[in-house]
Order: structure tokens, then sequence, then C-alpha cells
């Protein structure tokens, strides 16, 4: 039940890479917009391992020494 709940605070996360323009717009997407816009679990999953390596190596340095 834990991981349901942190995954869905985490679920669009990758939104945050998505033009304000396009995210935002009020009207029909271009295809090329709407590409992006299905490209954002993608981005989510890189800033997410991106996180994870840095927490990774933090402990990793501060734990050895």
């Amino acid at each position: 039940m834990n991981h349901i709940v942190h995954s869905s605070i985490l679920h669009d996360i990758g939104k945050a890479e998505i033009p304000e323009g396009s995210l935002y717009k009020p009207g029909p997407l271009s295809p090329y917009e709407r590409k992006i816009i299905e490209m954002h679990p993608l981005m989510g999953s890189d800033i997410l391992n991106k996180i994870s390596r840095e927490i990774n190596n933090d402990v990793i340095s501060t734990g050895s020494g």
C-alpha cells in the first residue's frame, strides 16, 4: 500500500520537463506537442533515476569515510 501512495505522488513528475506552453495549451496540441506530452513518463523515470543515483553516491561517499 505504501508503494501505491508514494507512486501516486510521483506519477506525473515528468511533466516538470514539459514546456508550459504545451502543458497548459487551451486548444488542440500539434502532433509534436502531443509526442512530447506522451514522453512525460520516460522523463519522470529519468528524473527519479538521477535522484536515486545521487542518493546512492551520497550514501557511499559519506558512509566510507
